[in-house]
């Protein structure tokens, strides 16, 4: 068990990354989508850094709080010592992020640059974390381990793994949802029917990837596990998150018998089965997984996928596709980058109801995070370059959160081969 670092508040440097980044600007990112456009000014900040040391892999927790609360991973040790990968966490107050917290660490962790640790919070005190650990001697063989707080992080209960199989094989890309007072759902891949085959076998004699999901009571109680899809993509992120009526939607890559792996969404209510309610039908048929994820975002009733596909005619896209009847019907796709996207999408609704969507874009000289927004209408404003980036997998996944009148947007920065985490405030005027 690990305890917080003695409280320290790091103060804010509010440093002007950019006066005024214009959608015609030489380093914007590319437009290509076609779509209506609604043009304004983006504004970049820099609100100070929740760490100095070499940081990666940094995610903002999921469930309502005062403040947004962002998780990263921080390793310590050399090559002639033990590794240790430390989970820590600090919350922003809209001025200034808090002193950093340890949550869990270890040396026999799982880190991957696409699948990594995470942490959901049901209220000031609540919170349930997890992340990957080794669990036999196989390149893919680990389990998603699990503690839970009800102090707002000063102790933690003894992991626990959150699946039922022991191994071995691969379980990870967790989303963890909270469900008001009474716990969490878990979300995850699981590996259980691939045997020795693991996470490198694409071949018919061997089984498939699966998509399964149980509750966490909020005293660490575990519910009965689902199936809730055999076959899905080895490696693409999940995502996940209960709506204002109380249903809970998971989106993730399926994987059909010919290699076709387009986004899924499913509904889970309460005394319900399981229901798949759309598909992306792109039509994107690829031997292997693109480590490619779909994102969610809901807001009073209105429901957003973003998701990046290559398509049938072999043409990547970042998309959006968004429904205003809790997912009843959904909106014609909107396409927002082509050529040169990349993925590792993320969205979020701002609190004046747009949505805000970022991805990787690949240019000529060097790659960028982007992001867009779109207004009720769906009328895009951008893309808008929000910080350069080597595009290299060191550099993760973007993640977004709403944050007051703003929107925070976290990433891995590589400086001289150090990465460190770094966060932007993203403020359209």
């Amino acid at each position: 068990m690990t305890h917080p670092a003695p409280h320290r508040v790091r103060s804010l440097r509010c440093a002007r990354l950019a006066t005024v980044l214009s959608l015609c600007a030489a380093t914007s990112c590319s437009d290509e989508s076609g779509s209506s456009q609604a043009r304004s000014l983006l504004d970049v900040q820099t609100p100070g850094q929740p760490t100095d040391a070499p940081s990666r892999l940094p995610r903002f927790a999921s469930g309502a709080t005062n403040a947004p609360v962002l998780t990263w991973v921080e390793e310590r040790g050399s090559e002639s010592s033990e590794r240790v990968a430390e989970l820590r966490c600090a919350a922003w107050d809209g001025a200034q992020w808090s002193s950093a917290q340890v949550v869990a660490s270890g040396s026999d962790w799982f880190v991957n640059w696409a699948d990594f640790p995470a942490l959901s919070l049901l209220d000031e005190r609540q919170r349930l974390a997890h992340w990957l650990q080794r669990s036999a001697e196989g390149r893919y063989d680990y389990s998603v381990q699990i503690v839970r707080s009800g102090d707002g992080g000063s102790s933690w209960s003894a992991p626990e793994r959150l699946h039922t199989h022991a191994g071995p094989g691969e379980h990870g890309f967790v989303s963890l949802v909270p469900l008001a007072d009474r716990g969490w759902r878990a979300v995850w891949l699981d590996g259980r029917q691939m045997g020795d085959g693991g996470h490198d076998a694409h071949d018919a004699h061997s089984g498939a990837m699966a998509l399964y999901t149980r509750e966490i009571a909020a005293d660490g109680a575990l519910g009965p596990e689902t199936r809730l899809d055999e076959r899905v993509c080895d490696c693409c992120p999940t995502a996940a998150l209960r709506d204002s009526s109380g249903a809970v939607w998971i989106a993730y890559r399926d994987r059909d018998e010919s290699e076709v792996r387009d986004i899924a969404l499913v509904r889970l209510e309460s005394g319900r089965d399981p229901e798949r309610v759309w598909s992306s039908a792109d039509g994107w048929k690829i031997a292997g997984c693109p480590v490619n994820g779909p994102a969610l975002a809901e807001s009073n009733g209105r429901l957003a996928l973003a998701w990046f596909s290559m398509g049938s005619a072999n043409s990547a896209g970042v998309h959006v596709a968004v429904s205003d009847d809790r997912g009843r019907t959904f909106a014609p796709r909107v396409q927002l980058v082509g050529e040169h996207a990349v993925g590792r999408v993320d969205a979020v609704f701002d609190e004046h109801g747009s949505l805000i969507v970022s991805w990787l874009e690949d240019g000529d000289a060097s790659a960028r995070w982007c992001v867009a927004r779109l207004d009720r209408e769906l009328r895009t404003d951008g893309p808008h370059t929000i910080a350069p980036t080597s595009g290299a997998r060191d550099n993760g996944i973007g993640r977004l959160t709403a944050s007051g009148g703003s929107v925070l947007f976290a990433f891995t920065q590589v400086t001289d081969g150090q990465p460190r985490v770094a966060v932007r405030s993203l403020t359209w005027r």
